[in-house]
């Protein structure tokens, strides 16, 4: 894909040990939440985020190759196992680990205080609500509501210029995966926009996103 590289290529150009790196992936993380949040909203779920080699970056863009409808009856239980899975491969990249598929949640809790002490502190508290309080909550989601909090406190212009900047990026997914596959029947459903409605969710998602900003 011309101007994208490839998760994989991605790794290779940056490194964790490098304090001055990090903010990349702390960025890296919030775009691919971002993303896979986009085709949650869209019908769609990512398959696996294990091959690198089929997840496609492109400056603030990523773009999913492996990914399937998201069948109304299955939506939560998905979605859940989605962000679950995405964290789990955000704290290996953290501890220079290899992800090949999601922690076994009991197992990780045992243990979590030997992996916690190497996630940047800017999002533990996100990452110890998903791992110790089995909250469901959009990364993006959390960074964005911190963000705005903080903007509040120390300026109403910085919190206008991020609600700004989150706008422009959702709307630019659409084009996006319309490119990557044109022509394709999965792209012509995916492009479709799914009205109905989505309360419960919503509300899943708001408490535990609430319960971990007050952690």
């Amino acid at each position: 894909m011309e101007g994208y590289i490839t998760l994989n290529e991605w790794f290779s150009n940056h490194n964790i040990n490098d304090k001055s790196d990090i903010t990349s992936y702390l960025d890296l993380f919030y775009d691919m939440d971002r993303s896979m949040k986009y085709l949650h909203e869209n019908g769609y779920y990512v398959t696996t985020f294990s091959d690198y080699s089929n997840i496609f970056i492109n400056d603030r863009t990523v773009l999913y190759k492996n990914f399937e409808q998201l069948y109304p009856e299955d939506r939560d239980y998905i979605i859940n196992n989605n962000i679950y899975a995405l964290s789990s491969l955000a704290l290996c990249i953290y501890n220079e680990l290899p992800y090949k598929r999601p922690f076994n949640k009991e197992s990780l809790r045992e243990n979590y205080s030997f992996f916690s002490s190497s996630i940047p502190s800017d999002v533990s508290n996100y990452y110890n609500g998903i791992f110790m309080n089995d909250a469901s909550v959009y990364l993006s989601d959390y960074i964005d509501a911190k963000r705005e909090r903080e903007g509040y406190q120390t300026s109403s212009d910085n919190n206008n210029s991020q609600s700004s900047k989150g706008s422009g990026k959702a709307l630019s997914y659409g084009t996006e995966y319309g490119k990557m596959y044109s022509g394709d029947d999965k792209a012509n459903a995916f492009v479709m926009v799914f009205l109905f409605p989505a309360l419960i969710f919503l509300l899943s998602i708001l408490i535990p996103l609430i319960l971990i900003l007050r952690g």
